[in-house]
């Protein structure tokens, strides 16, 4: 099953290495919006707030996105 996510972490890896601000829309219709902080085979965590604060990262499973785009950089 963790061959299933190699897209998603090859773009977050990017997005990651740029410090390019993405929303995320789930399955369930939520959005959370910010910049990857880390990866793994399961899930990314973004940090919301943009100021490296863990109070503001949000984890977000593999499983639950719908759809990941690139931000604006004043849009975070």
């Amino acid at each position: 099953m963790n061959h299933d996510y190699e897209i998603i972490k090859s773009r977050l890896s990017w997005l990651k290495f740029n410090n390019v601000p993405i929303e995320i829309v789930t399955n369930s219709g939520n959005k959370i919006s910010g910049f990857v902080r880390k990866f793994d085979d399961l899930s990314v965590l973004v940090d919301e707030a943009g100021h490296n604060d863990l109070n503001t990262f949000k984890t977000v499973n593999y499983s639950s996105i719908e759809s990941v785009q690139n931000l604006h950089a004043s849009a975070c």
